[in-house]
């Protein structure tokens, strides 16, 4: 999983914009509804407790989230038990407070090309391809003729939390095969899972392909028969393992969202483009690699990095993870082939 790296100015940005919508267009609803006689004295205060953090709700961090659940949960057990029943009378009410319906379908128009809603949101973020799982792109695309973005995943999800279905921070753009397909509504917590705005196992975690190195002439080097044809090219497999030293708890949160979005199963199915970058640290020795850079370097090539991304056809650098599919994939196992430069 990659995290959502977002500049401190960008980040301030975005949260400024982010609450002055719910402000805006929201926030009147929630003033109105607290002192609303016909919801019970219980449903009231409830909803107090909410105007009295209306900004942690909006733009609080997960952790902050996280508290309030806790504490919602604690002082208000008979009213969240209730709005996480489907039939629950009272969830409407909290649904229109914090209209996501709404949110999602706000778009940018010719009047105002930076009308805040879902569409604006992930415009803003930049991010190009999935934190969850780096295998799809979330590309943005609106016009008269149609439009497209990413999916909006609720990490505490919304029909259980319906009060937090606006909070920024809760809202992870994605791609719908790991919002949809694989997460639906699975129960997320900080304990037991990783949220993309807070953590990432980009160094953690390593893919390999487990290759066996021999000794030849006193050289080391990776036995890889298979890719040469005697024997079978799918004689190997695409493994995700954690490095040694991790912490309990993270190995945990991060298990947890290799479990739910399948990260290890499905990027079995790449083994193509693992065979493709085989190929690539055959031909691209280090003697080839500083020829370019000493050919190229400073004109077509900023950096050996940059060399190493035109092998690849993808980025290699940590910073650079969320701007393209299976990005950490051809960083890891480049790593493993020592397809890296020092």
């Amino acid at each position: 999983m990659i995290r959502i790296r977002i500049d401190a100015k960008q980040k301030k940005k975005i949260e400024d914009r982010h609450y002055k919508y719910f402000d805006d267009e929201l926030s009147l609803r929630l003033d109105e509804k607290k002192e609303d006689q016909s919801l019970g004295a219980r449903q009231r205060s409830f909803l107090n407790f909410l105007y009295d953090r209306k900004q942690k709700l909006i733009i609080g961090k997960p952790d902050e989230l996280s508290r309030i659940i806790k504490d919602a949960e604690t002082m208000y057990q008979d009213i969240t038990d209730d709005l996480k029943l489907t039939a629950s009378a009272f969830k409407p009410v909290i649904k229109e407070i914090f209209d996501y319906d709404k949110f999602s379908r706000d778009v940018p128009t010719e009047k105002d090309k930076n009308k805040w809603g879902a569409y604006q949101l992930v415009i803003t973020l930049g991010i190009s391809a999935c934190p969850y799982c780096n295998r799809q792109y979330i590309s943005t695309y609106f016009s008269k003729n149609g439009r497209t973005r990413a999916a909006l995943d609720h990490f505490f999800d919304k029909a259980t939390y319906p009060y937090l279905s606006l909070s920024l921070y809760n809202l992870v753009p994605c791609c719908n095969v790991c919002n949809s397909s694989f997460k639906g509504q699975e129960t997320f917590s900080l304990a037991t899972h990783m949220n993309p705005y807070l953590s990432g196992f980009e160094k953690e975690y390593k893919f390999s392909v487990g290759l066996t190195r021999e000794k030849i002439q006193n050289r080391e080097i990776y036995n890889i028969d298979f890719f040469y044809g005697t024997s079978s090219s799918n004689n190997f497999e695409i493994e995700l393992k954690p490095v040694a030293g991790l912490e309990n708890d993270f190995i945990k949160q991060a298990d947890g969202n290799i479990q739910v979005f399948k990260i290890d199963k499905m990027y079995a199915l790449h083994k193509d483009y693992v065979l493709d970058i085989i190929k690539n640290a055959i031909v691209y020795n280090e003697t080839r690699v500083e020829e370019l850079w000493r050919e190229y370097g400073g004109t077509l090539f900023k950096s050996k990095e940059d060399v190493l991304g035109m092998i690849l056809t993808n980025y290699v650098l940590e910073e650079d993870l969320s701007k393209r599919v299976l990005s950490k994939l051809s960083k890891d196992i480049s790593e493993e082939l020592g397809l890296l430069f020092p």
